[in-house]
């Protein structure tokens, strides 16, 4: 368990996009093990999934319809996404080996760097945060980094391809009743915290529908 002093914030990087795409071009032959997380909506539901590249190698790690939009925001499905790759690493990794998680959410990655401190898909971070202590304890890297979906990259197109497959081909939500309800609580604590500021946030922003 990550301790309450502790932060990721060297596990995470934030570069430019032709950066990010110059890095993405380069890790697969470089000995790294890459993976591309992505979540998707669609018919108001969200999926996820994560993809991994090595060398030669591709294909989809793990995919999944997690809940509707009504008790799930984009983002806690992109940090599922991103514990979906970190989860494959750590239980299928035998040698010391430096493991790169691509992103296109920025609010993921910031959630992750909070640690204990985040608003909400706080669940979701801490077994992200556990994942990534027990890989480095064991000797291997971890960098979790932010890249641009607009350039063309193949994984992040295969990565959003297979969140959206997990929404179509009609499986069952995987996320439990209990869960639903723990982050549709967050996520309506945040928006109540942002009005009482005197900001504005639009409830679509966050994936949360009212009905009346």
């Amino acid at each position: 368990m990550m301790p309450p002093w502790q932060t990721l914030k060297g596990s995470v990087l934030y570069l430019k996009p032709d950066e990010a795409l110059q890095l993405c071009r380069s890790l697969r032959f470089r000995g790294a093990y890459l993976y591309y997380a992505a979540a998707e909506i669609q018919d108001e539901r969200v999926g996820a999934a994560a993809t991994i590249k090595y060398q030669m190698t591709t294909g989809i790690v793990k995919q999944q319809a997690i809940a509707e939009t009504q008790t799930c925001s984009l983002i806690s499905a992109e940090l599922k996404a991103i514990l979906y790759a970190l989860e494959h690493a750590r239980d299928t990794l035998r040698k010391k080996a430096h493991v790169y998680v691509a992103t296109m959410s920025r609010e993921a990655l910031s959630a992750i760097e909070k640690g204990h401190k985040v608003g909400y898909g706080r669940e979701v971070v801490l077994k992200i945060a556990d994942a990534v202590l027990e890989m480095e304890s064991v000797g291997h890297r971890v960098t979790a980094f932010l890249v641009p979906y607009d350039k063309d990259i193949c994984g992040v197109t295969e990565a959003k391809e297979a969140a959206t497959s997990a929404i179509d081909n009609g499986s069952d939500l995987t996320a439990a009743p209990a869960e639903r309800v723990r982050e549709l609580s967050g996520v309506l604590r945040l928006v109540k915290a942002e009005r009482n500021k005197g900001l504005h946030t639009n409830e679509d922003d966050v994936y949360v529908k009212y009905y009346t």
